[in-house]
């Protein structure tokens, strides 16, 4: 990880998160604390790390997704949740899923399903949530609904209610 004090004019020494990752997605959660869902190059998973000190200092705490769920995207929502995006390219089960979490990554929810598609090669979702409280989740995908190229699309799905 590298920061920047000033914009981006300059930057600071890099911090290691952790070995054998890539694709990093990190959430900045206010007052120094940040979460980061990395896709790991020996499981293809994706595993959470958590820092409290501003990104000076990582803990793994673990897997969060499944052999070959990557790679990922971490959203906060308007009702304080965290939405974590990604595709899942496992046969059988090709699509995008998202997760939720109440406790600040600490737990979370069982796979929701946006959008099943027929190949592997797929993901790199990106979400935003929209003013009627929907959330859009954009990714790529090599086929899929009323195309039979590699594409863009979208999905448009509402968030379940808190418990």
């Amino acid at each position: 990880m590298l920061r920047s004090d000033d914009n981006g004019y300059t930057w600071g020494s890099p911090v290691k998160i952790g070995e054998g990752l890539n694709e990093c997605a990190p959430l900045h959660l206010g007052e120094g604390r940040w979460l980061a869902a990395i896709r790991t190059t020996a499981g293809r998973d994706l595993r959470l790390f958590a820092s409290d000190d501003d990104g000076a200092t990582w803990t793994d705490r673990g897997p969060v997704t499944k052999a070959d769920e990557h790679p990922a995207h971490l959203l906060r929502l308007r009702d304080g949740r965290i939405l974590l995006s990604y595709g899942n390219r496992n046969a059988g089960q090709t699509g995008v899923e998202a997760l939720l979490s109440a406790d600040e990554g600490s737990t979370w929810s069982a796979p929701l399903r946006l959008i099943e598609l027929p190949k592997v090669d797929l993901g790199y979702p990106g979400s935003v949530q929209l003013p009627d409280g929907k959330v859009l989740t954009a990714y790529y995908a090599r086929q899929g609904p009323g195309c039979d190229n590699y594409h863009m699309g979208v999905v448009i799905w509402s968030v379940p209610e808190a418990d």
